[in-house]
């Protein structure tokens, strides 16, 4: 399948600068989406119409979803991790390592996956994708769904995205907009998806009121339903 990267870019005219003129990038996938915004629109919302854009225009691919802060090199291997959804039946999401080295080409599977990743575009056109309300835990919100319905989600060791910022210490873009309360950041997540996370009071806070994303844990009721519709998944490929 083709691989297009999709790019949300808020506040950092030069870090996407920098990004577009990789070589590495352009000779690793097909096609380039960005969406540039005057205003924030909210990580899910600008990530979502990224993901319409891209469908529309290339149904069958796989999406890779970058942040204008990322650094490509030789080892991301954006490539061999596409690969991964030919080995691998009903993968949803695969998220690629963050790590400073390759240190294995192992593969995990987990219902919630972070930061940079590619989308399996068949996601998309089945209903599956971002909110537009979801402002912080869009990868959350993301990977919940495509592991409800069935999807396995998965980090890999076999590529490497590395992010020059984080949100400690960024003074530009989305970060500089929190910092001064031109943008609050919201989340929906415990609201719709509570019954499924084992662990709503023992998360930890990262923007005060808001919980760190990685801390999130789902429960067996959310396995249960993951496990009842992996053979409706199986059934809207083979169809």
């Amino acid at each position: 399948m083709e691989i297009i990267a999709a790019i949300p870019s808020y506040g950092r005219p030069e870090r996407l600068k920098n990004l577009l003129g990789s070589k590495i990038l352009a000779d690793s996938v097909d096609d380039i989406f960005v969406l540039s915004q005057d205003k924030p629109l909210g990580s899910g919302r600008a990530r979502k119409i990224l993901c319409e854009k891209i469908v529309a225009e290339y149904p069958k691919c796989l999406i890779l979803m970058l942040d204008d802060d990322c650094t490509i090199g030789s080892y991301s291997n954006i490539r061999e991790v596409a690969n991964l959804f030919k080995e691998h039946k009903n993968l949803g999401i695969v998220q690629l390592s963050g790590g400073n080295s390759q240190v294995s080409n192992d593969t995990v599977f987990r219902p919630i996956v972070f930061h940079c990743f590619m989308i399996n575009s068949e996601l998309i056109n089945n209903g599956i994708n971002y909110s537009d309300h979801e402002q912080y835990f869009d990868e959350v919100d993301l990977s919940i769904k495509s592991y409800l319905a069935g999807y396995k989600n998965a980090t890999t060791f076999r590529g490497i995205i590395r992010h020059d910022v984080n949100s400690g210490t960024d003074d530009s873009g989305i970060y500089k907009a929190i910092k001064d309360g031109n943008y609050k950041p919201e989340t929906k997540i415990f609201e719709n998806y509570g019954k499924y996370i084992s662990n709503k009071s023992g998360v930890h806070y990262a923007f005060k009121e808001l919980p760190n994303p990685d801390t999130i844990i789902l429960n067996n009721l959310a396995r249960t339903e993951h496990e009842r519709n992996i053979s409706l998944v199986t059934c809207l490929q083979s169809c």
